[in-house]
């Protein structure tokens, strides 16, 4: 199993494909995932040509949460079918209103982790609430990419914050996080929906998630037992602007305070795979082999892959 530490495949940006009597044309080989590291994001793609394509976007960004930008490193999105599955939330309203402090500009308010109660990331911190892809790779059928995102909390309290999304395309996407703190604390898993999750209940419980056709399915696989779920559609200030939809909060957070968190999720795009992954313990390592794949996750380092 080769070692990717750092391991990247940089974006070419590329025009559509065209085509004419002269025979232009764009390369047929586009890849579908992209990272753009001076920013911080990973967008990655089912199939670019499909309008009702998945897409799932991954911002772990040097840029801090001040002036416009949010307490959001290691947060990520997924649509599908032309809807939002798992979104931001809050509304902008005006610059800096007493929404935005309280919520829009959280961590809580993204699918990011949060600790005791919503504890998130250092607002109004340029240099320090930061983030950063440490790896990227598009293998063309997944794509796999880890953001850092400790430096952007709290140093007294946590010490690691790493985050890996593995996307199989074009349905499955595997979500593993890795965190430490210096004293015990109740981890926080946060997504938000348009519309209220389903959920069966426990650590093995299946969540579900539909906007119109486009619906998908989350489970845990392995981890740190998430095995609490409070969903709300309030807001703790609601915006002054008038005409905005309410949308759903979700918090999965373990029932046990730890120094320590693993979790792995996986998300299946329209809940229709027939076989889940094989998760095993390989010593200190989590090893997850799914189709003809086979990922090696451990604490404190990059994600293995062959």
């Amino acid at each position: 199993m080769p070692p990717p530490n750092g391991f990247r495949s940089f974006a070419r940006l590329i025009s559509p494909t065209i085509s004419d009597s002269k025979g232009l044309a764009g390369p047929d080989n586009r890849s579908t995932s992209a990272l753009f590291e001076s920013v911080g994001q990973v967008t990655m793609h089912s199939d670019l040509t499909d309008k009702n394509r998945t897409t799932i976007h991954f911002r772990s960004s040097p840029y801090g949460a001040i002036n416009h930008g949010h307490a959001d490193q290691n947060a990520f999105t997924v649509g599908s079918q032309g809807s939002a599955l798992l979104i931001s939330s809050g509304v902008y309203d005006y610059y800096f209103s007493p929404h935005a402090q309280a919520w829009y500009r959280q961590t809580k308010a993204s699918n990011a982790l949060t600790y005791d109660g919503g504890i998130g990331q250092q607002a109004e911190r340029w240099y320090a609430a930061t983030g950063k892809i440490r790896a990227y790779m598009d293998g063309g059928d997944f794509t796999i990419t880890t953001g850092d995102a400790t430096r952007a909390y709290d140093p007294a309290t946590i010490q690691r914050v790493l985050r890996t999304l593995v996307y199989l395309k074009d349905n499955l996407l595997l979500v593993h996080d890795d965190a430490s703190a210096s004293k015990p604390v109740s981890w926080e898993w946060n997504f938000h929906t348009q519309e209220a999750a389903s959920a069966a209940g426990g650590p093995q419980g299946m969540i579900a998630v539909q906007r119109g056709q486009a619906k998908l399915c989350m489970q845990q696989l392995a981890g740190s037992p998430l095995t609490k779920l409070a969903q709300t559609d309030q807001y703790p200030v609601n915006p002054s602007t008038s005409g905005w939809t309410p949308t759903h909060h979700a918090v999965w957070s373990v029932a046990t305070p730890g120094t320590s968190f693993e979790s792995l999720v996986l998300i299946d795009i329209g809940c229709q795979e027939s076989s889940k992954p094989v998760v095993q313990r390989d010593g200190s390592a989590l090893l997850v082999k799914v189709r003809d794949r086979e990922f090696r996750f451990e604490a404190g380092k990059l994600p293995q892959y062959r």
